[in-house]
C-alpha cells in the first residue's frame, strides 16, 4: 500500500510525538508498505522512505503553519491513503498528535499560577494569529470530505473530539508507539527515593507542581530532564527549601539512564494526549504518578498504595509510594498510579521482571498498527464506489454520482459516510434546538411530506442512509429543511446577456442559512449523472439528495429563497426535490417555469431561473406563480413577494442588488461585489456566481461567511462531462 505521512517537521531525536511518528513510519515500512513522508524539514530519515519536501513561508510562525497545510493538502491529493500528524485538510486519516485545540486552550489557561496570569494568557490566545489559524485548520481538517476517520492517541482525546470539537465521525484509539528496551533494566542503585520529571514544555507539563511534590517528600530527590529555561523553577525550589534535592539535567540527559535511576516517574501535566514517557516508563517497570489530563493515564491503575502491588524497585518503600501519591494529589488533578491496569501494557505485577510488560507494550503497539492499516485499507477505496468517485478536480473536491437512484444513493453514502454521519448527527438536533421544535412533531410533518417526494429520490435517500449507517428519519428531516425549518434569508440576481459586459447570462446567488459552522465546513460539489436524465452540478452537503443551488449540462441554473408566509401543502413536491427535477428534465428557463406552474407546491418560495439567454424570477406559493418583470435585463430578489412593486417591502439586500446592477453593462466582478454586500455575514454559507454562456463559475462555500472567500473558479462544462 502507498501511504503518505504528513508532518511539518520530523526529527526523531527531539523525542515526543516526532519519535512516535518515526517509529510508525519504520513499522509501516517493515510491514512492506511504500511510505512517503510529506514534510517541510526532516532529519535522519529512514532510507526506505520517499521524501516529499515542501516549501513554506520562512517568516511568521502562523504563516509557516498555514503555508505547510496548504502545500501538504495539494500534495496529498496524489496519494490514495495518507495520515496527517497535524492539521492538514485533505488527509484520509487525521492523527492530532497535539490533542484537540479547544481542550488544549482550556488547560493552557488552567496551567497559569495566578488568576491574573490566566486572564492574560486567555487574551494572548484570543489575539494570536497562530492560534486562530490552528483552530481554523483543525476545523477544516475535521470537516473535509476526504477524511475517513481520526486516530486518537487516547480515550481522553476521543472524548475531546466528541465534546469539544463536536466531531461525529469514526474515531479509533491507538496509543503512541514507543521504543522498547533491548534488555531488562539493571537494578536501581542504592540511595534515597528518586522522582523523575521528563518534558520540554515545563509549564504545561507541570514542572512547578513537580517541584512542590518533591518539597513535600523531605527525603526524596528530584530529577528533571528537558529543554527550556529553568530559572523560574530553580527559584521556586529555593523558596520551598528543596533546591539541593532537585537536579536540573537539561535536554541532553540519557532517558535510559534516568529510567534506571528513577523510583517513580511523576507527570502532573495539565494536558498531554498520550505521554510517550509514561508508556516507556511502564515498559521498563518504572511506577508512574500522573494527572488525569494525561491520556496515557488510562493505562495506569490508580490508588495511593499502588493497588496492592509490591514495590517494583528495591529502593522504593511502600510508604514512599503512598506519600508520592498523596503529595501529587493536590497538583494538577494528579492521581497516583503505579503500573498498568489489568490487561494493559506494562510490567509483570509480581516484580521487577520487565520482559512480560515489554511484550504487552509490543502487542499494544502491534494492535495499533493493525487498526491503522485497517483504516487506511478502507480509505484506499474511498475514491471510487461502482460508478461514483470522490476526487479533487480543478482544486476542489467533487463527488461524482452516476446511475440509478439505488446506485447513486449507495455511492454517496459509501464515499461520504463519516461526513453524512457528522452532518446528520449535528444538523437536525441543532435546527430543532434553534427553532424550538419537538422532534416527534417535526418527524410527523416530514412523514406527511414524504409521499410528495418522487419515488426515485425516496429510494436514493433510503439507500444513502443504509450505506452511511444513519437513521433514514434523520436524513429525511435534513432533506426537508426548507419545509420543516425555513430558516433562510437568501438573495439572488440574474443579469441577461444584453446587460452584461461579457455578453453572457450572469447568475449570482447567496445562500444565507442559520448555521453553527456545520454546513460551511462540510459543503461539497456534487456532479450527478442520473440514468436517463440531464447531468447537473449542485453546491451541496453530505446526505442532501435535493438541490438548493445548481446548474445542469444544458446551461439551466436554479436557486430558491424562502418566503416566510404561513401555510404548508403536504401533498406538494418539496422544493429541493422540485429544483432537482427541473435540472434533470428541463433545458431552459421557459421549460422550467412551466414545470413549476404545473407542480403541486408545498410552501411559499421565490425561485430564480436562468439559462444562456437570460433569467426570470418566480414568486410561488401553494396556489399561484407570478413572474417578476426584468428591469433593463436584470431581475432578482430576496425573501419577500412584491419587492419590485412596493418599496416598503424591498429591504436593504434587494436595494443593494439593484444598485450594483443599475449601471449598465454589468460585469461579473460588479455582480460579485453586490453579492458580497447583500450577504448576511453570520449566515452566508454559499456565495456563487455562474457564467452560463461560457459555463464557468466562481464559488465560495467552505467558510462562514462565504462572501469573504476564498473563491475558486471552476469549469462547469468539464465537471459535467460524463
Amino acid at each position: 500500500m502507498r501511504i503518505a505521512l504528513a508532518v511539518d517537521t520530523l526529527d526523531a531525536a527531539k523525542g515526543g510525538a516526532e519519535r512516535g511518528i518515526a517509529a510508525l513510519g519504520r513499522a509501516l515500512a517493515d510491514a512492506g508498505h511504500k511510505v512517503s513522508v510529506v514534510c517541510a524539514r526532516i532529519e535522519d530519515p529512514d532510507p526506505r522512505w520517499e521524501i516529499v519536501q515542501l516549501r513554506r513561508p520562512k517568516f511568521l510562525k502562523f504563516r509557516r503553519v498555514t503555508g505547510f497545510a496548504a502545500a501538504a493538502e495539494k500534495a496529498l491529493g496524489d496519494f490514495p491513503a495518507s495520515v496527517a500528524f497535524g492539521d492538514v485538510p485533505g488527509c484520509t486519516v487525521y492523527l492530532p498528535h497535539g490533542g484537540v485545540w479547544s481542550a488544549w486552550k482550556k488547560q493552557e489557561i488552567a496551567s497559569s499560577e495566578t488568576a491574573a496570569e490566566a486572564k492574560s494568557r486567555a487574551k494572548a490566545i484570543a489575539r494570536s494569529p497562530r492560534q486562530q489559524a490552528a483552530r481554523e485548520l483543525e476545523e477544516a481538517t475535521l470537516r473535509h470530505p476526504r477524511l475517513q476517520g481520526v486516530i486518537a492517541l487516547s480515550h481522553m482525546v476521543k472524548d475531546n473530539l466528541k465534546y469539544s470539537a463536536e466531531y461525529g465521525g469514526p474515531v479509533a484509539v491507538i496509543p503512541n508507539g514507543i521504543t522498547l528496551p533491548a534488555t531488562a533494566q539493571a537494578p536501581r542503585p542504592p540511595g534515597p527515593p528518586r522522582l523523575l520529571f521528563a518534558a520540554h514544555n515545563f509549564r504545561l507539563k507541570g514542572l512547578a507542581p513537580f517541584v512542590r511534590i518533591v518539597s513535600r517528600l523531605k527525603d526524596a530527590q528530584g530529577l528533571e530532564a528537558g529543554r527550556g529555561g529553568v530559572w523560574l523553577y530553580r527559584r521556586l525550589a529555593k523558596r520551598l527549601g528543596c533546591a539541593d534535592r532537585i537536579r536540573f539535567l537539561g535536554g541532553d540527559a540519557s532517558m535510559e539512564d534516568l529510567y534506571a535511576q528513577a523510583d517513580v516517574l511523576v507527570q502532573p501535566t495539565f494536558y498531554d494526549p498520550c505521554s510517550l514517557t509514561t508508556l516507556e516508563a511502564l515498559a521498563r517497570g518504572v511506577p508512574v504518578v500522573s494527572s488525569r489530563f494525561n491520556g496515557a493515564s488510562e493505562l495506569i491503575c490508580g490508588g495511593g498504595d499502588g493497588g496492592g502491588r509490591r514495590p517494583q524497585r528495591p529502593g522504593l518503600r511502600e510508604g514512599d509510594r503512598a506519600r508520592a501519591g498523596e503529595a501529587a494529589g493536590g497538583e494538577a488533578g494528579c492521581c497516583a498510579g503505579f503500573g498498568p491496569g489489568p490487561g494493559r501494557a506494562g510490567p509483570d505485577p509480581e516484580g521487577r521482571e520487565a520482559d512480560r510488560g515489554v511484550e504487552r507494550v509490543r502487542l499494544l503497539r502491534t494492535a495499533g498498527l493493525l487498526a491503522l492499516l485497517l483504516v487506511l485499507s478502507s480509505s484506499v477505496t474511498e475514491g471510487a464506489s461502482d460508478q461514483g468517485s470522490l476526487q479533487k478536480r480543478q482544486g476542489v473536491w467533487v463527488l461524482h454520482l452516476a446511475g440509478t437512484p439505488e446506485e447513486m444513493g449507495t455511492q454517496a453514502g459509501t464515499l461520504l459516510k463519516p461526513q453524512v454521519q457528522a452532518l446528520v448527527g449535528r444538523y437536525v438536533p441543532g435546527m430543532l434546538k434553534l427553532t424550538g421544535g419537538n422532534r416527534e412533531d417535526v418527524l410527523e410533518t416530514a412523514r406527511k411530506l414524504e409521499p410528495g417526494i418522487p419515488a426515485g429520490y425516496v429510494t436514493e435517500m433510503k439507500t444513502l442512509a443504509k450505506a452511511a449507517e444513519v437513521p433514514y428519519e434523520d436524513l429525511l428531516m435534513a432533506n426537508l429543511s426548507v419545509e420543516l425549518f425555513g430558516s433562510s434569508l437568501c438573495s439572488c440576481a440574474v443579469v441577461g446577456p444584453e446587460a452584461c459586459t461579457e455578453k453572457e447570462t450572469l447568475f449570482g446567488r447567496n445562500l444565507d442559512w442559520f448555521d453553527d459552522g456545520t454546513l460551511a465546513r462540510s459543503a461539497i460539489l456534487v456532479a450527478a449523472f442520473p440514468k436517463d436524465a440531464t447531468p447537473f452540478l449542485s453546491v451541496s452537503y453530505p446526505g442532501l439528495v435535493g438541490v438548493m443551488t445548481g446548474v445542469n449540462a444544458r446551461g439551466l441554473a436554479v436557486a430558491n429563497m424562502v418566503v416566510h408566509h404561513p401555510g404548508l401543502q403536504p401533498k406538494g413536491i418539496p422544493y429541493p426535490f422540485l429544483q432537482r427535477r427541473l435540472l434533470e428534465t428541463c433545458g431552459n428557463r421557459e421549460e422550467a417555469r412551466k414545470a413549476v406552474e404545473a407542480a403541486s407546491r408545498t410552501v411559499s418560495q421565490n425561485l430564480a431561473l436562468a439559462d444562456r439567454e437570460g433569467g426570470c424570477f418566480l414568486e410561488t406559493n401553494i396556489k399561484d406563480v407570478r413572474m417578476r418583470p426584468d428591469i433593463e435585463g436584470m431581475t432578482g430578489g430576496t425573501n419577500s413577494f412584491g419587492e419590485d412593486k412596493d418599496p416598503a417591502r424591498a429591504g436593504k439586500r434587494y436595494q443593494v442588488l439593484c444598485a450594483c446592477c443599475a449601471k449598465k453593462p454589468v460585469s461579473a466582478d460588479t455582480l460579485l461585489k453586490g453579492l458580497r454586500e447583500a450577504a448576511i455575514p453570520t449566515m452566508n454559507v454559499q456565495c456563487c456566481l455562474f457564467r452560463l454562456g461560457s459555463m464557468k463559475a466562481t464559488l465560495s462555500y467552505s467558510t462562514l461567511p462565504a462572501s469573504k472567500g476564498p473563491f475558486v473558479d471552476v469549469d462547469l462544462a468539464e465537471l459535467l462531462k460524463p
